[in-house]
Parts: structure tokens; C-alpha cells; sequence
């Protein structure tokens, strides 16, 4: 046998760099991720007075729920539920659903009622550089300088544009908070890079219905007594519209968005995607009374598409 051949490191999980030359040969993947920084863009606004009712536990119980009850029906109707997939996808969608929904939405919600609002918007500005470190020591992406530069650049966008007129709070009793939400980010950049391999040989509804529905074992029973205890009588028509978009927008929706942009791109794109958001917001935020965009926030916004495009356009070689 070749010694090279024999030497050779076999990567932990199979290479998620897709042949793909460029930017326009795959503008629906792309499209798709937009429509999810849109998405939790918005969700800064609509699901904002969902916690004067409803405690986070509550919220994430009925988002995991309900979206695994809407995945199961909508597969099973399409045909897609008929198999069970083999023992060895099996263990990595219990990965997949520990990571990407029961970790990563319980402590977000925990840290967020722990924490401020800019605190955590600034830290999950860091989810990106956690998801080109795992792709990274997991071997199943390879990074250049155009993705280093880009993701710098972007980063440093995102945060002055997260920043920009705030205050952040480094007290002490945000910390645990904090501690939290960069866990979370931690949470969902392993998913990213986990799940990946099972988009090559899975449609997109089938897996999101196996993640949540694994998910919701756990996160309904959790959350049954804050449902319980929440003020249902209390709540009007909004409060209702808030938890619908919550399940079927920035759950079922931007799940399988993500799932269907990591079948064409590697998930070092889906990632630095995140970086739209405190984009997005700024715009939604300017229609709001007395709130405008001055140079300094459009500035900071061609730093994050200037990053964004970096990291696309980069090198797939070394």
C-alpha cells in the first residue's frame, strides 16, 4: 500500500466543502440563508412580548413541540417517515437534536432572562468563529485566508453595528447570563457542522422531523408546568401570533432553510450568515419612531457584506 495513502488522516466527519465555483452558481442556497437572517431578524420584534407571559421553559417546550407535531405530520404525509435510518445516523441525529434543539434553545432563553438584550446580541456575534473552529478541528472544512479575512471583517461590523449607541453590562450578575448565551452558540455551531453529513443523504423535511421530534422528548415534559402556570386567559390575539411565528417562522421555516443551504454551501456560510442580523434589525428598527441609520451603522453594514462576501467567494483549497 502507498505510504501516503496509508498515512493519510481520515476526517471525523466527511468534507462539507461542496463543489461549488462560486457565489451565482448556487443564488437559492444563498437566497435561503438570507431568508433566515431575516427571519431571527425579525424576531427580535414579534416574539419580544412573549415572556411577559409565558416563561422561557414554557416558550421553548411549545416551539419544540409544535414544530415536531407540524415536521411529523407534513413527512409522514409527503412519505417521508416510512424508514428508520440506520443505527449509525440514528446516534448522530440524537447529537443533532441535543445540540441544535434542546442545548442550544434552553440556554439561550435561560441566558437571555439572565443577561441583557445587547450583552447577548454581542455575544452571539461570536457563533460564527465557533463554527469555523469545530468545522475546522473536526477536519470537515478547510480554512483559507479570504474566510479568515472575512470572517474578521465581518465580525468587527456586526459588533460595532451591535454596540453602536449602547451600553454594555459587564456586571456580575449578568455573568452566568453571558456564560450562557456563549454556550449557546458553542451548542449551535456543533450542530451545524454534525449535522451536515446527514443532508447528503436525507431530504431536509425527514431530518428536521427526526431532530425535533427527539427533541420535544425532552423539551415538552420540561416545559408542561410553565405551560400550565402561564395566564392563557390573559393573553390576546398577538401574544398568539408571536408563538406562531416562533414555531412556523424562526423554527420550522429557518431550521429547514439552514438544513437546505447545507446541502450546497459549507456550514461556514450558513454561520457567518448570522452576521446579517444586527443588520437586519438596524433596518426594521429605522421605521420605528425617532430611530433613524446614520453613516456610522451603514459603514458597519458594507463591513459585514464585505465580510460575508469574503468568506463566500474564498478559496476552497488550502
Amino acid at each position: 500500500m502507498d505510504e501516503g495513502r496509508k498515512n493519510r488522516v481520515k476526517p471525523w466527519f466527511p468534507a462539507s466543502t461542496p463543489r461549488i465555483p462560486s457565489f451565482r452558481a448556487d443564488l437559492k442556497a444563498h437566497g435561503a440563508l438570507l431568508t433566515v437572517a431575516l427571519l431571527y431578524g425579525g424576531n427580535y420584534f414579534v416574539a419580544k412580548g412573549v415572556f411577559d407571559f409565558l416563561s422561557p421553559a414554557g416558550a421553548v417546550a411549545i416551539r419544540t413541540g409544535g414544530s415536531a407535531l407540524l415536521l411529523i405530520l407534513l413527512g409522514t404525509g409527503m412519505g417521508r417517515l416510512v424508514k428508520v435510518p440506520p443505527r449509525k445516523d440514528i446516534y448522530r441525529l440524537i447529537l443533532c437534536a441535543f445540540f441544535g434543539a434542546i442545548l442550544n434553545q434552553n440556554l439561550f432563553f435561560a441566558g437571555l432572562a439572565r443577561t441583557t438584550e445587547v450583552n447577548a446580541s454581542v455575544i452571539m456575534t461570536t457563533s460564527p468563529i465557533f463554527v469555523f473552529l469545530v468545522a475546522y478541528l473536526a477536519r470537515a472544512e478547510v480554512l483559507n485566508l479570504p474566510k479568515i479575512i472575512g470572517l474578521i471583517v465581518s465580525f468587527s461590523g456586526a459588533l460595532l453595528l451591535s454596540v453602536a449607541g449602547r451600553t454594555i453590562d459587564l456586571e456580575a450578575d449578568t455573568l452566568v447570563g453571558d456564560l450562557l448565551v456563549v454556550s449557546n452558540a458553542c451548542s449551535y455551531a456543533i450542530y451545524l457542522v454534525l449535522v451536515q453529513p446527514l443532508m447528503k443523504r436525507y431530504d431536509v423535511i425527514t431530518i428536521m422531523a427526526w431532530i425535533f421530534g427527539l427533541a420535544a422528548l425532552i423539551n415538552v415534559p420540561f416545559g408542561v408546568p410553565a405551560i400550565m402556570a402561564a395566564d392563557w386567559a390573559a393573553m390576546d390575539w398577538t401574544v398568539y401570533g408571536r408563538l406562531a411565528y416562533l414555531v412556523l417562522g424562526v423554527t420550522v421555516l429557518a431550521y429547514s432553510l439552514n438544513a437546505y443551504a447545507l446541502k450546497r454551501v459549507p456550514s461556514s456560510q450558513v454561520g457567518v450568515y448570522i452576521y446579517l442580523q444586527p443588520v437586519i434589525v438596524s433596518v426594521l428598527a429605522a421605521f420605528l419612531p425617532n430611530k433613524h441609520i446614520g453613516w456610522m451603522q451603514m459603514l458597519c453594514m458594507m463591513l459585514v457584506f464585505v465580510g460575508v462576501a469574503l468568506v463566500t467567494y474564498g478559496k476552497k483549497t488550502k
